[in-house]
């Protein structure tokens, strides 16, 4: 996976010129699209057909800025060790390694520990493999397993050590690996599970694509491994799981079985090792028998990028949809949306309910009166979260829809998708890939940054594109989704207090979601519901601003938590998966 490279062919680009070309002549004419189609021509020349490429410059500025980031973390290092004399908890490490006759030098897989209190497990069918190894390495300090098909109580047997980490011959531990575990567990960051941040090594031995991860998101997990395969874990979560076999290739199946019996995973986001090479593997099998074991009534699937999953969940029944849409003079874009709903969703269990604000075109009146729905009017300045909070009080569905008057329907089973995750125990909203007319993404889910100015990521790159490790493809964990397509449980909406009045232009759908976060549900996206989205029409319409600032503040008051981070983004990046202003990130390396 790659975290900035497109990943688009010359079919795609015509496809993309086309949507683009039929964008500018519906919204400015004939004229003015041959003006700019021969301008762009004679700027671009045959360069305008090319697959779209990361200009220099971008790609560039991401790779300095990484280059500049690691040499902070480096001068940083030489403070660590005398940090250690402060911790209160020196916990002792067990390194296991399994060895073989092909096993390589300790060095080149485990760089000098700034933290060295720990000792190797080396495990082996062959004692002279073992033997071998230990004369190669001149290594003292370690334990002896002679055994096959090893499993987890064999590895506790032989040592006494706190926390226990497998190495393996495809990455490599940089020596502040051990003293960053350490690091958390003496700010009380407690866990079963710590995992780091990585990169990975280019053939120069240059570290290079960083991946920059959320904190714990068990979603996430069960889309791809995004843990990797260099983790922490306590030897008390490993007691319960005494009987896992050690195979080949079990770091994924390990983090599962872990992520079944406990959540607490602490992510340090500092990239603490680098992969050598990426694994290609089919864990298909590993993952639905996961899923089994959860009792999930899901199938496991390919999903869009490679190595990656979708899980499908089953809907066995269709409960009821209250589908809320507010508008104002828009009977062509309404209209669309409503056909949409009617001709082209294989969910048939829905209703329909209009909340108007103040609409004064007689030919938008009149489409009201052919219709068989509700329509609601609300005679007040546009208000996103009282118009949506008076369509509920309206609904008769288990699951509220709140869904904007300029969205499309493309395919049929989105909303088949959406309820069907939404169903699941520990979920209370999800939401939907949004594009915009030209294919584009519109929105793949939302972040904050410090700042508390939250934004939808990847906006305006190519579906199909690798983005950053494809996130944007996979389902996942957010703190917020869109309210533009934002589907909710009916009784989460009612124990949340559905959407705050305050918030009337921005900030209402992100304030619902982390108050449903708050009270320990997941809001989640997946890729696998995919409308297109004008880009809130009707706010534009009735907004004169865009930018409300009282909102802002007023946000970020109550959600100051924010500041700290957002747990589904990561404190090192900036806007749309940036590298953040070395600045910003060095003031909290080893706070």
């Amino acid at each position: 996976m790659s975290q900035i490279n497109p990943d688009n062919s010359r079919a795609q680009k015509l496809k993309k010129l086309y949507q683009i070309s039929r964008e500018l002549i519906s919204e400015y004419g004939y004229r003015y699209f041959l003006r700019i189609a021969f301008e762009e021509l004679f700027t671009q020349k045959g360069k305008l057909f090319s697959p779209d490429t990361i200009p220099q410059d971008i790609e560039d500025e991401f790779i300095l800025d990484y280059d500049g980031l690691l040499e902070n973390y480096r001068l940083e290092k030489n403070s660590l060790q005398s940090k250690i004399q402060s911790f209160s908890t020196l916990p002792l490490f067990s390194l296991v390694l399994f060895v073989d006759g092909e096993t390589p030098l300790i060095k080149k897989i485990l760089k000098t520990q700034i933290y060295n209190n720990f000792e190797f497990v080396l495990v082996s069918s062959s004692k002279k493999h073992i033997d071998s190894f230990v004369s190669q390495n001149n290594i003292s300090n370690f334990q002896k397993l002679v055994i096959d098909s090893p499993k987890i109580h064999d590895i506790m047997s032989v040592s006494k050590a706190d926390y226990f980490t497998f190495l393996n011959n495809f990455s490599v531990l940089h020596s502040d690996f051990l003293f960053n575990i350490v690091n958390k567990i003496n700010q009380n960051f407690l866990g079963d599970v710590y995992y780091c941040d990585e990169d990975f090594i280019d053939k120069h031995g240059k570290r290079i694509n960083p991946f920059f991860k959320p904190d714990w998101s068990s979603y996430l997990l069960r889309s791809f491994n995004y843990i990797g395969n260099s983790f922490i874990i306590h030897k008390q979560l490993l007691d319960k799981l005494s009987n896992f076999i050690l195979d080949k290739n079990f770091h994924y199946n390990l983090i599962l079985h872990c992520a079944e019996i406990s959540n607490k995973f602490v992510h340090v986001s500092i990239p603490c090792y680098s992969s050598l090479k990426t694994h290609t593997i089919d864990q298909t099998k590993i993952l639905s028998q996961h899923i089994q074991r959860l009792g999930l009534n899901a199938k496991v699937e390919d999903g869009y990028a490679p190595n990656t999953f979708r899980v499908h969940y089953h809907l066995e029944n269709e409960p009821k949809v209250s589908i809320i849409i507010p508008t104002k003079n828009n009977k062509s874009l309404l209209k669309r949306c409503i056909d949409g709903l009617e001709n082209k969703t294989n969910y048939k269990n829905f209703e329909i309910i209009i909340v108007d604000n103040n609409t004064d075109h007689d030919e938008t009146l009149e489409y009201y009166n052919s219709l068989d729905y509700e329509v609601i009017s609300y005679n007040y300045a546009f208000n996103f979260s009282k118009m949506n909070n008076l369509g509920v009080t309206k609904a008769q569905g288990d699951y509220i829809l709140c869904l904007n008057d300029d969205t499309k329907v493309t395919e049929p089973s989105w909303l088949t998708e959406m309820v069907s995750i939404c169903e699941q125990d520990d979920v209370g909203i999800v939401g939907a890939k949004l594009l915009h007319p030209n294919g584009t993404i519109q929105h793949a889910g939302a972040v904050f940054l410090k700042s508390g100015s939250g934004f939808h990521v990847f906006e305006n790159i190519v579906e199909n594109e690798k983005g950053f490790f494809n996130l944007h493809n996979v389902i996942r964990d957010f703190s917020a989704v869109t309210g533009a397509c934002l589907l909710i449980k009916k009784s989460i909406f009612e124990k949340v207090g559905g959407y705050d009045d305050s918030f009337d232009l921005f900030y209402g759908d992100a304030d619902l979601c982390l108050k449903t976060l708050n009270i320990g549900l997941h809001v989640i996206y997946t890729p696998f519901a995919r409308l297109l989205h004008e880009g809130s029409a009707t706010i534009k319409k009735t907004s004169q601003t865009f930018f409300a600032i009282e909102n802002h503040f007023s946000f970020i008051s109550k959600w100051s938590y924010l500041k700290q981070g957002d747990p589904f983004y990561n404190r090192n990046l900036g806007w749309n998966y940036s590298i953040a202003k070395l600045e910003r990130q060095m003031d909290s390396i080893i706070s």
